[in-house]
């Protein structure tokens, strides 16, 4: 009881440190394109109740090990933990399970990290010594001071990737990509550091009009850096740091995965179209998400909100997207629906009455 307290309350900071940060959730523009969080009396009780059996169902044939490997990477599986710890209370379900279930999905992460599953010390560390120095090792290095230009155009593509990302995905981007590092690594016999970018999903065609499918499969890049610059990763993968990325760039190496065939970014030109194809890519799904009616924007929403524990419905074999009479319902509410935006910033003390799954709501 004493360590699932510990547990419970390491995940608590975790969030606090993440929710504090300068970001207002009940701020109506805080999230593209519509803020989802105002929406949930709509949709997070139903998707709590659909969840929770679908859960438990699994768990009797499924080891933790192989749900998480499902999820394949840890922010898509904090993502998917978020919606417990709230919506459990707003559903009326059991305290106890509730707590059992987080306590597995900090399992699972556990299983899906080397380093520390909090992201206390501020890093996001996911891959063993061993692997690092052997990708250091193997890599064909584009060095930027023969190249200099290469710090601007992965700068570029890094930009592009988190727009293209989110115009596709939402409230959900977190459970399509993986930034993770930064890794103690040496570049020329100095100290350097490694940022692993991994979108590993760019395309799911159930979330977007056939005439909008993106092309890519997956891009991934790897950036060493100087070992002046500070990274600060908390859960949820949106990191900072204190000094600009280009300047600091010692040296850059990717691929992208398009139309099913792997390329290279070893070449200014190869660089430069890749990235006009995701800024095109991305300014015509943003497009079309910002053309969308309210009404259509929220039905959207909670299907981006369902796709979060995809993995739990791939392995059941179920569909994944959320259920049409609960679409139906919110079409017919939405025009009378009002969300509730509150005038003062939600205090530390109100966070924990909401997320903490320990505390009854009042």
């Amino acid at each position: 009881m004493k360590k699932n307290n510990l547990l419970i309350d390491k995940t608590m900071k975790a969030f606090e440190r993440l929710s504090f940060r300068g970001i207002d959730v009940s701020d109506p523009f805080v999230w593209w394109p519509l803020n989802f969080v105002l929406y949930m009396p709509l949709y997070l009780p139903q998707f709590i109740r659909d969840f929770f059996p679908d859960y438990r169902l699994l768990r009797k044939s499924t080891p933790l090990e192989k749900i998480a490997q499902a999820f394949q990477y840890p922010t898509a599986l904090w993502l998917g933990l978020v919606p417990l710890l709230n919506g459990s209370k707003m559903a009326g379900l059991k305290k106890e399970e509730g707590i059992k279930i987080i306590l597995e999905f900090l399992k699972m992460l556990e299983f899906s990290m080397v380093g520390n599953i909090f992201c206390e010390d501020k890093k996001n560390i996911i891959w063993a010594k061993t692997k690092v120095k052997n990708l250091v090792k193997e890599t064909n290095w584009l060095d930027t001071r023969s190249k200099p230009d290469f710090a601007k155009f992965f700068a570029r593509l890094h930009s592009g990737l988190l727009s293209l990302d989110e115009a596709v995905f939402w409230n959900a981007n977190c459970a399509s990509r993986e930034i993770h590092g930064p890794y103690k690594v040496k570049w020329e016999n100095a100290p350097c550091q490694l940022i692993v970018r991994e979108y590993y999903n760019l395309n799911e065609p159930q979330l977007l009009p056939k005439n909008l499918s993106s092309p890519y499969g997956s891009i991934i890049t790897y950036s060493i850096y100087d070992s002046r610059v500070r990274f600060d990763f908390p859960i949820l993968n949106d990191y900072t740091h204190d000094l600009p990325l280009i300047e600091n760039t010692k040296a850059v190496w990717g691929f992208v995965e398009r139309n099913g065939e792997i390329e290279v970014l070893d070449r200014k030109e190869s660089i430069i179209r890749n990235c006009l194809l995701i800024e095109e890519k991305s300014f015509e799904i943003g497009s079309w998400a910002e053309s969308l009616t309210k009404k259509e924007q929220v039905v959207e929403t909670v299907n981006r909100y369902y796709y979060r524990v995809k993995p739990i419905r791939d392995l059941l074999r179920k569909d994944w997207q959320a259920p049409k009479p609960l679409l139906q319902s919110i079409r017919k509410k939405i025009s009378s629906f009002k969300p509730v935006q509150e005038k003062k910033r939600m205090t530390k003390k109100q966070f924990h009455q909401i997320f903490d799954p320990r505390i009854d709501l009042e």
